[in-house]
């Protein structure tokens, strides 16, 4: 796979993170607790997947691409 196509897909799952963040602070806000682990199992092992099988092949290519390699740093 070529760098560009790589950063953008990677572009695209922290887009989707944020989308999967919003529904999880959504099911957070369900008053039954039974229903939140229900609904909170399908969304974390989506994002997990997406993770080990998309994301973790692309920055061991791509180690640049990592987004959690500039996490805490002030650049």
């Amino acid at each position: 796979m070529d760098r560009d196509t790589a950063a953008l897909l990677v572009n695209h799952y922290l887009r989707i993170c944020a989308e999967l963040n919003q529904m999880t602070h959504a099911i957070g806000a369900l008053p039954n607790s039974d229903d939140q682990k229900r609904f909170r199992r399908p969304v974390g092992q989506f994002s997990a997947g997406l993770y080990v099988d998309l994301i973790v092949p692309l920055i061991k290519q791509f180690p640049d691409l990592d987004p959690d390699r500039n996490e805490g740093s002030n650049a």
